[in-house]
């Protein structure tokens, strides 16, 4: 199998899924602009991405708001769009975002990898249609496919939170629920996805489960 990374890279889907539960509001504005800076950042990286970007809470468990547009086309997140309200559909807005995902011409081409994000403030209260061990086996099926999974909580909790729906320990972090620790976590799913398109599709698939390289650092 060829891994060489002087080769171009392989196109990536960037799929993120962001909490839009009222509890998010104290960042609501934290979290657009660390989402901008890592489209910002990643403009500047050689190699293709399709951006998908949707949002959550109870009263829409699963508002597209970007359909794997190429991240050159990709304009950047409006404050208007994020209006934090209700509670936390969790299982529900993975299991659609995954299945939207299936149900994309980009799933169907097996020269494209895939990276999903996961960004959270609590835990699971509200899902109706999928549970935690159907988000775990979708999960877990498209793990042993090759794809990327990163879990990015605001609680200790998060790490068996994401242990619970198959991410592996590695690619979950805790993050600080303010300005700054909105940003410094963003900043690292950039860091971390520039290291990972430059890598071969071989590379990406033996580091799947480790992201950012540091072996599950906390």
């Amino acid at each position: 199998m060829n891994n060489n990374t002087n080769s171009t890279p392989a196109p990536v889907t960037l799929s993120v899924i962001l909490d839009r539960s009222g509890s998010m509001m104290s960042i609501a504005d934290d979290i657009v602009d660390g989402f901008n800076a890592l489209l910002a950042n990643q403009r500047t990286q050689p190699g293709e991405v399709f951006v998908t970007l949707a949002q959550f809470d109870t009263e829409d468990p699963f508002e597209l708001l970007i359909d794997a547009v190429p991240l050159r086309e990709v304009t950047d997140m409006e404050r208007d769009w994020y209006q934090p309200r209700g509670g936390t559909p969790l299982y529900d807005a993975i299991g659609r975002l995954l299945s939207h995902i299936d149900a994309s011409p980009l799933a169907s081409k097996d020269t494209i990898d895939h990276v999903v994000v996961v960004v959270t403030d609590g835990q699971e209260n509200a899902s109706r249609e999928f549970d935690r061990k159907q988000v775990s086996d979708l999960i877990k099926r498209r793990s042993d496919d090759g794809w990327v999974f990163i879990y990015l909580g605001s609680e200790f909790e998060s790490y068996a939170d994401a242990h619970d729906i198959s991410v592996s320990a590695a690619n979950a972090r805790s993050w600080d629920k303010s300005e700054y620790g909105t940003r410094d976590m963003m900043d690292k799913v950039s860091s971390s996805l520039t290291s990972h398109r430059r890598k071969s599709r071989y590379q990406r698939r033996q580091g799947k489960d480790d992201f950012y390289g540091d072996g599950g650092e906390r």
